[in-house]
């Protein structure tokens, strides 16, 4: 993170705060966070958040990981609670962008796809999952009796009763193939949504690495 290294003893500050020179927002108080909102910036273009060791002396950038794992529940300063609170905020809207995106693409295979602008990828699964549905549909009936499809029972215009009755003439097992044909097609059917919905989180992932996707800190 680029933070900019200031001397507020050199630097003016409006009455709200705003110093009017390097953009510093100044809390007015020793040992507070301030908020850089220019130089500071993280590769993510979210606000970056800095403590001052001292007040008239320069800022140093937020605490990494190892320095925050290394520390006790009491050698954390205000700074530093500010900075975790702000990348929990932050994790949190990620976790939640990405089982978004994932959820989307198991619905509707595609959907989670197109959000994140790949949209050859969602044009490929939502085609996979509209063909194995029509797939399925076709070989349920393919598989019926002869005597139950469409050339030989007029379903519009035959009465209840008769349609009825051409039904149970049949047996259960008579209905086997078209209950394996329904099966196999609910399986290809999980297997695309399955497959789409974890290729949409990678897709998440590698756009919320590129900064595609940006967050900020919700207080």
């Amino acid at each position: 993170m680029n933070v900019k290294q200031v001397d507020h003893r050199t630097h003016e500050a409006y009455g709200d705060g705003i110093c009017r020179r390097c953009f510093y927002f100044r809390m007015g108080m020793r040992g507070v966070p301030v908020v850089h909102h220019a130089a500071g910036r993280n590769a993510g273009g979210n606000l970056a958040v800095v403590s001052p060791v001292r007040f008239g002396r320069r800022t140093r950038p937020e605490p990494d990981d190892n320095e925050m794992s290394n520390k006790k529940l009491g050698d954390f300063s205000v700074g530093d609670l500010v900075v975790l609170r702000d990348r929990l905020s932050v994790a949190e809207q990620k976790d939640r962008y990405l089982d978004r995106i994932a959820t989307e693409s198991f619905f509707l295979p595609g959907l989670g796809q197109f959000e994140v602008g790949d949209t050859a990828s969602g044009l490929g699964f939502l085609t996979m999952d509209l063909a194995a549905i029509a797939g399925t549909l076709v070989a349920v009936y393919y598989c019926l009796p002869a005597d139950l499809r469409f050339d030989r029972i007029d379903y519009f215009r035959d009465s209840a009763s008769t349609i009825q009755d051409s039904w149970n003439g049949h047996s259960f097992t008579d209905f086997l193939p078209a209950c394996g044909a329904l099966l196999g097609g609910l399986i290809v059917d999980q297997t695309v949504r399955h497959w789409a919905s974890a290729h949409a989180r990678r897709e998440a992932v590698q756009a919320v690495d590129q900064n595609r996707v940006q967050f900020t800190p919700i207080i």
